[in-house]
């Protein structure tokens, strides 16, 4: 084998380790609670080994704003819990939305989706004034 292949396929497969991601990171996951109102057997949860809790006002709202300091534009509000066992979710969805992000996104099983509470996060997420007199 040629060195100079021999040293097309090292860089290739070797290893290469780094604390910067391989792209520009846009989009990012935070756990706003890892409380769950069930027990479904694919979740892993269910190993966790964390308390469970809710996240922390303060330390959200760094977050949220360090990371979008470093250019995440979406984020996803869940990750080990259902989103909805937090009381104040339209009010972390509403400062993400006054930070600047322009994609929040959630996963839920929907059981502590209620009218009420879904009209609450559908207005923390409105950009627009008009929008929410609207649907007032």
């Amino acid at each position: 084998m040629s060195e100079e292949l021999h040293n097309r396929i090292r860089e290739r497969y070797e290893t290469r380790l780094s604390v910067e991601p391989p792209f520009p990171t846009k989009r990012m996951k935070i756990e706003v609670s890892n409380y769950c109102n069930h027990s479904c057997i694919f979740c892993g949860r269910h190993k966790m080994t964390k308390q469970s809790g809710l996240i922390d006002g303060a330390f959200y709202k760094r977050i949220m704003q360090e990371a979008f300091d470093e250019g995440v534009r979406e984020v996803g509000l869940f990750i080990n819990g259902e989103p909805f066992t937090n009381s104040k979710l339209h009010e972390l969805i509403r400062i993400a939305k006054q930070i600047g992000y322009e994609y929040i996104y959630l996963t839920t099983n929907g059981a502590l989706a209620t009218p009420k509470r879904l009209k609450e996060a559908g207005r923390a997420a409105s950009s627009s004034n008009e929008t929410m007199r609207r649907t007032t």
